[in-house]
């Protein structure tokens, strides 16, 4: 009974923003331009290539 209710809680639950998904206590790696705070223009793909390599 009580499985249930949670797993039909945690199925129809919205993903968290990226910060919470992290483990807990590990900083999220941007790499910033550091006069102008501007962010890498390959963001993206630099973010999706760690993600692929971590799976």
């Amino acid at each position: 009974m009580g499985q249930n209710r949670i797993e039909a809680m945690m199925n129809g639950r919205p993903d968290w923003c990226i910060s919470r998904q992290r483990t807990w206590g590990v900083p999220i790696t941007f790499f910033t331009h550091k006069e102008t705070g501007e962010l890498h223009p390959n963001t993206l793909e630099l973010m999706e290539t760690a993600a692929q390599k971590n799976r």
